[in-house]
């Protein structure tokens, strides 16, 4: 890739318990040093699907532009059962 381009390096996630729901986070890291986190609400017995899904995705992102959120859009929303590549 382009040196001048930021990369996506990393991608975590974290569960924080508040008791009546679970709060799941996303943070990003990049190769120029900036984080960036997101964040959802899961409602009981969701937390282990979106921490599943979340892993099961990372490597779509590692080495993307993160603030080309139209590609990474579409990388993620291709559908490898009928035969869509996700690059």
């Amino acid at each position: 890739m382009n040196a001048s381009i930021m990369e996506i390096t990393e991608v975590e996630t974290f569960v924080v318990d508040a008791d009546w729901r679970n709060w799941f986070f996303v943070q990003v890291h990049t190769d120029e040093g900036i984080s960036g986190v997101g964040e959802a609400l899961s409602g009981e017995g969701l937390t282990a699907a979106l921490e599943a899904t979340a892993d099961a995705h990372k490597h779509y992102l590692i080495g993307e532009d993160p603030l080309n959120r139209k590609a990474i859009s579409r990388r993620l929303r291709r559908d490898p059962s009928r035969g869509e590549r996700a690059s």
